[in-house]
């Protein structure tokens, strides 16, 4: 109950996302690959298969938030996979940074999809509050990228966060790689 009351005062702004102070080059292979290590356990416990395809990739921003931000869709992908299924992670550089995680779990439904990124309206089949996906969406747009969600024929579930790659000036922010 108290942490429910607490959630009510998340600002919807969040100030300490915001701009480009403490930005830095990162390499977003290594930020993903700690990741699912942290999340090894889990993964293990679902018996779940972990497919990547992943490029060496280098980001520019706080490395605090875009860990957060790929925690977050990397979690929820983890929680919501059927047992004993296969989660999809790819990582590539075309234009930006394109983090594709994709679960083998039923997809949002076509109700959801336009709260799907929404304060405390997100989330869906899990149990949640609805913020993992808030913050993710807020995190990437404070740093000069974006998330979509596009939902395939099969009912999977292909989240991807784009980013700006090092050496690009993030807007609003100073410095390159």
């Amino acid at each position: 109950m108290r942490e429910s009351l607490r959630l009510l005062f998340v600002p919807p702004k969040l100030p300490l996302l915001s701009g480009t102070l403490w930005a830095m080059c990162l390499t977003a292979l290594a930020l993903l690959q700690g990741v699912l290590e942290e999340l090894r356990p889990g993964i293990e416990e679902r018996h779940l298969i972990v497919e990547r395809d992943l490029e060496a990739v280098r980001l520019w921003g706080r490395a605090h938030n875009l860990k957060r931000a790929v925690q977050n869709l990397l979690d929820n992908a983890v929680k919501l996979s059927p047992t004993s299924s296969t989660l999809h992670v790819s990582l590539a550089k075309d234009d930006e940074a394109s983090l594709s995680v994709q679960d083998e779990g039923p997809g949002v439904s076509t109700f959801r999809q336009p709260q799907l990124f929404q304060r405390f309206l997100g989330g869906g089949a899990g149990s949640g509050t609805g913020l993992e996906l808030y913050l993710t969406r807020r995190i990437a747009e404070a740093q000069g990228g974006q998330i979509r969600y596009t939902r395939t024929s099969k009912d999977r579930s292909p989240f991807t966060l784009m980013m700006p790659v090092a050496g690009e000036p993030v807007a609003g922010g100073k410095g390159h790689a």
